[in-house]
């Protein structure tokens, strides 16, 4: 989904075309009234609805502040990095069967760690 909003964005009428969308449907709900602003509810509801407002608010706040934090904790606590130094790939893939990986072969050995008996 992430990428395929910024496709989006990149192309102008695109973007412009789906905000116009956005924009109708939610004048669409404003209209029916499953929308409402803040000066169309009761002094009571305004009251509860800032509140919220407010506490969702400094959660946020919080939030932010916790990560800064952190991340300032783990800069300062964490060693420098290391000069970065060429890692020789080697020209073959490694071999993926169990022989040559040094594993054995459940046949031998079973899932317990004892030899089995072959019958």
């Amino acid at each position: 989904m992430r990428r395929a909003r910024e496709k989006i964005k990149q192309d102008r009428d695109k973007h412009e075309e789906i905000k116009q969308k956005d924009r109708e449907r939610y004048r669409k709900k404003k209209e029916e009234g499953l929308v409402m602003g803040i000066k169309d509810l009761s002094r009571r509801d305004q009251k509860a609805k800032r509140k919220e407002w407010r506490e969702r608010a400094k959660r946020y706040r919080q939030k932010e502040k916790n990560n800064r934090l952190l991340n300032d904790m783990l800069q300062r606590n964490s060693p420098p990095p290391t000069p970065e130094q060429e890692i020789e790939l080697p020209s073959t893939p490694p071999s993926t069967s169990r022989i040559a990986s040094g594993k054995k072969l459940l046949g031998e050995i079973g899932r317990n760690g004892k030899k089995r008996k072959m019958t």
